[in-house]
C-alpha cells in the first residue's frame, strides 16, 4: 500500500478564526503566507508555485488535496492572460488549465492572478476556491549558485535536496516534468528530436535542469539549493563501487527478487521494509512503475567515458557541424551527447545505459532523480568547454547552426519562408515547449548571473538562503474558502485543525507559527 507522502511546510501566518457566532457553513478566510511553498487550508489543499520566476520560463502549479472528494476537479484561470489561457498538462503542451499539477508560460513582466477552484466531480459541488498572485520578472532575481559534486554537499544540503525533490514528487510535478522530457523526444524514428541528437541537446537540457533547480528551491524554500553533479569519470576504473549510487546518496542496485525495483536509499519503493515510507518514490505506470527500476551494467555494451575522453573533447573547434544529428562524426554536441563512440565513449549516453531500469531509456529516464546529477554534470562540461573558448554567441563557432545559416540538403530540414532551416534548433529559436532559445541559455551572462561549478574536491561552506519576500517573484495573499459548521465555539475539529505533519524530524526545515485558535 502506498504510503501518504510527507508535506515539507514553509512558515505560514494564519488570520484568526471567524467569531464564534458565525452562521454561514461556507466561511471565509483571508490568509496572507510570508515567503510561502506551500499554502495549507485546513489540512485539506496545498498549493504549490513556482517562485523567482522570469518571463518566458514556466511557472509550475501543483494542488494536493486531502479530505476532500474522492473525485475533486481542479481548474486554474488567468485573468490577465484572458478565458483562453493553456498551460502544459501531462507532457502536452497548449491544453486547457486543469489538474493537479501542470506549467503555465507568463509572456512578460508583471504581475498575475491565479485562480484555483477545486469541485467534487461526483456532485459539482464547490469544495474551495483561491486566489493568489505570481510576479514574474524580467531577469534571474535568485542569488548566484555554486553546484558542486554530490560528495562534497554536507548532509544537511544532501537531505535538503532530497526532501525537496519529494515535496515535487508530492504535488505530481516531478512526474510533471518527467513527462515533458519524455514527449520532447516526440517522433523517435528520426535521428533528430526536440532536445536529443541535435544541436538544441546542450542548451534544451540546461534551461530543463534549470527550471528543475528553480522548482527544488521553491519546494525547499531555500534559495541556495542547487543542483549537485555527478563526476562519473572520478570513479574510474571501478564504477560499481561509486558512493554516488548507495543508500547515502541516490541510492543503489535494484533488487532482484523484487523485479529490481530500488528497495533503499532515499527514493524507494515503501512496499518493503527496507524503504522507510517518507522515502517512497512511486514511478507512473506508464513509465515503467510503479516502482523505481534499476539493473547495473545489464547492458554489456555500455561504456563509461574516461577524464582522458573528456579531456580530449574539450579540444573539439566546434559546437555543432553538419548534419546536426546523430551522425556526427565530430563536434563538442555530438562527442558529448555520446554518438562519437570510437574516439570518446559513450559520455552521456553510456551512463544512462549502464544504470538501466527507468535511467537507461531517454523517455522515463527522469523518473530516476539521479538524472539531475547526470544531466548537471554534462552541463558543467559544456559550461567549460564554453569558458575555454571565450564563448559569448555563435559567431566564433560556440554555437551552431546560427539564424542565418541555411540548410538545405540536412536531414529533418525544413522550408521556412524560403529558406531551410531546423526549428527549434538555430540560435534564436524557441525550444519546444518554452519560450526559451538556445540563445537565453548559452550565452556568458549565466556565468555571472545564475551558477557556477566548483571543482570537485571543494567542500560546501555554504549557508541556507531562505526566499525572502523581497527576493522572490512570487508572492502569495490568498482568500480561501472552505464548508465547515461551526459549532458555537471558535476551536476547530482535530481533523479541520491539525495541520499537514512534516514527518521528517531529522530534517526540521519549517515551522508553523500559531496565530489563529483552535489552529495546532
Amino acid at each position: 500500500m502506498r504510503a501518504w507522502r510527507t508535506l515539507v511546510l514553509c512558515s505560514i501566518f494564519f488570520s484568526h478564526l471567524p467569531p464564534s457566532n458565525a452562521s454561514p457553513t461556507t466561511a471565509k478566510r483571508s490568509t496572507v503566507l510570508s515567503g510561502p511553498v506551500l499554502a495549507i487550508d485546513n489540512d485539506q489543499l496545498a498549493v504549490f508555485g513556482t517562485r523567482n520566476q522570469m518571463a518566458g520560463w514556466p511557472v509550475a502549479l501543483g494542488a494536493v488535496i486531502r479530505g476532500g472528494p474522492s473525485n475533486a476537479s481542479i481548474a486554474w484561470s488567468f485573468p490577465e492572460i484572458g478565458p483562453g489561457a493553456l498551460c502544459a498538462v501531462s507532457g502536452v503542451v497548449d491544453q486547457p488549465c486543469t489538474g493537479p499539477a501542470l506549467d503555465i508560460v507568463f509572456p512578460t513582466a508583471g504581475s498575475y492572478t491565479v485562480n484555483i477552484t477545486v469541485i467534487d466531480a461526483n456532485t459539482q459541488r464547490l469544495f474551495t476556491t483561491r486566489a493568489f498572485s505570481v510576479n514574474v520578472t524580467t531577469a534571474n532575481t535568485v542569488p548566484m549558485g555554486t553546484r558542486r559534486e554530490v560528495r562534497d554537499l554536507t548532509t544537511t544540503q544532501w537531505n535538503t535536496f532530497v526532501q525537496a525533490a519529494h515535496v515535487l514528487k508530492t504535488f505530481g510535478l516531478w512526474d510533471h516534468m518527467g513527462r515533458l522530457h519524455s514527449s520532447a523526444m516526440q517522433d523517435m524514428s528520426k535521428a533528430r528530436t526536440a532536445a536529443h541528437g541535435g544541436p538544441s541537446f546542450l542548451p534544451w537540457h540546461r534551461a530543463f535542469i534549470r527550471i528543475a533547480e528553480l522548482n527544488l528551491q521553491t519546494a525547499g524554500n531555500d534559495m541556495s539549493i542547487t543542483l549537485p553533479y555527478w563526476d562519473w569519470t572520478g570513479d574510474q576504473p571501478n564504477f560499481a563501487e561509486t558512493p554516488i549510487l548507495t543508500n547515502q546518496f541516490f541510492g543503489g542496485n535494484g533488487t532482484p527478487s523484487d523485479n529490481m525495483a530500488v528497495t533503499s536509499g532515499p527514493f524507494c519503493d515503501a512496499s518493503v521494509s527496507t524503504c522507510s515510507s517518507f522515502n517512497n518514490w512511486p514511478v507512473p505506470v506508464e513509465f515503467g512503475g510503479p516502482k523505481l527500476i534499476r539493473s547495473f551494467a545489464a547492458d554489456k555494451g555500455a561504456q563509461i567515458s574516461t577524464q582522458a575522453q573528456i579531456d580530449a573533447l574539450s579540444t573539439e573547434e566546434w559546437y555543432d557541424l553538419p548534419p546536426f544529428d546523430d551522425n556526427n562524426t565530430a563536434g563538442f554536441r555530438a562527442g558529448m551527447e555520446g554518438w562519437i563512440v570510437d574516439v570518446y565513449g559513450e559520455m552521456h549516453n553510456g551512463v544512462h545505459r549502464w544504470l538501466g531500469g527507468q535511467f537507461s531509456m531517454i523517455p522515463t529516464s527522469f523518473f530516476d532523480p539521479v538524472f539531475v546529477a547526470h544531466h548537471s554534470n554534462i552541463d558543467r562540461h559544456w559550461y567549460q568547454w564554453q569558458a575555454g573558448k571565450g564563448c559569448v554567441d555563435w559567431t566564433n563557432g560556440c554555437y551552431a547552426p546560427s539564424d542565418n545559416d541555411t540548410l538545405a540538403g540536412i536531414p529533418g530540414a525544413v522550408e521556412v519562408n524560403g529558406t531551410w532551416r531546423l526549428p527549434g534548433h538555430q540560435w534564436s529559436d524557441h525550444m519546444w515547449p518554452w519560450g526559451i532559445a538556445p540563445k537565453d541559455v548559452a550565452t556568458s551572462s549565466i556565468y555571472t548571473t545564475w551558477y557556477i561549478y566548483a571543482t570537485r574536491g571543494t567542500p560546501s561552506v555554504d549557508a541556507p538562503l531562505p526566499i525572502l519576500d523581497t527576493l522572490g517573484a512570487t508572492e502569495f495573499t490568498l482568500s480561501v474558502y472552505f464548508a465547515i459548521s461551526w459549532k458555537g465555539h471558535e476551536t476547530l475539529t482535530p481533523v479541520q485543525g491539525h495541520l499537514l505533519e512534516c514527518l521528517v524530524p531529522q530534517v526540521a526545515m519549517y515551522g508553523i507559527r500559531r496565530a489563529g485558535k483552535g489552529i495546532e
